[in-house]
């Protein structure tokens, strides 16, 4: 017996205050340096982009350039003139592939992005909204995240991680175990390596 092809998708909402309520969000992509400085064509280098409204920030993962995010707070610099953050890195994430048109989608509009980030309102707890499975409504994400400002102030940031389950003979009837996840890095907290005074 093998079970229907599926997915797991699960939403995980961050409420950040880094060094206080006030963050901003940033993506990071790794890309190819293409001037004159760099004759063997082999250099590369970090381009980061701050986001200014809730709809922008509204992103997917893409491994071409190794993009990952971060929340800085941009009142608070180090002695190197870095802000305190914390990167979001993805481990091993896919793409929802159930239809954009079916029901489930249309309940669940969080699984169109892995990221999103929005303003901190109480209200707002819920990716896929209050009550998915009676609204066909778009509710949750989609109707959070719109035009106001993200620059400077009290934030949320929500992931989305996702796996495809193709059933193996194996795996019925209970699936023995897979692996999906995020990391939180801290980013420009310390002014140097904290371990190195460690005797």
């Amino acid at each position: 017996v093998v079970g229907v092809n599926h997915q797991h998708i699960f939403n995980f909402r961050l409420d950040f205050d880094i060094d206080g309520e006030k963050n901003s969000f940033v993506e990071m992509n790794v890309k190819p340096f293409t001037g004159k400085g760099n004759p063997r064509g082999n250099a590369f280098y970090q381009e980061e982009t701050l986001f200014a409204l809730e709809k922008e920030a509204q992103r997917s993962i893409d491994p071409t350039q190794s993009r990952r995010w971060k929340v800085i707070n941009p009142n608070v610099q180090s002695a190197q003139g870095h802000h305190p953050s914390y990167a979001i890195l993805f481990q091993d994430n896919v793409s929802a592939l159930v239809g954009k048109e079916s029901m489930v989608r249309k309940r669940g509009r969080f699984m169109d992005h892995h990221i999103w980030t929005t303003r901190w309102k109480s209200q707002e707890l819920h990716a896929a909204g209050t009550y998915p499975r009676q609204n066909p409504l778009r509710e949750g994400l989609p109707r959070y995240s719109g035009d106001e400002s993200i620059v400077n102030q009290d934030l949320v940031t929500w992931c989305t991680l996702s796996t495809t389950h193709i059933p193996r003979p194996e795996d019925w009837p209970l699936m023995p175990t897979t692996a999906v996840g995020f990391q939180l890095r801290p980013l420009a907290f310390f002014e140097r390596n904290p371990a190195l005074d460690v005797p």
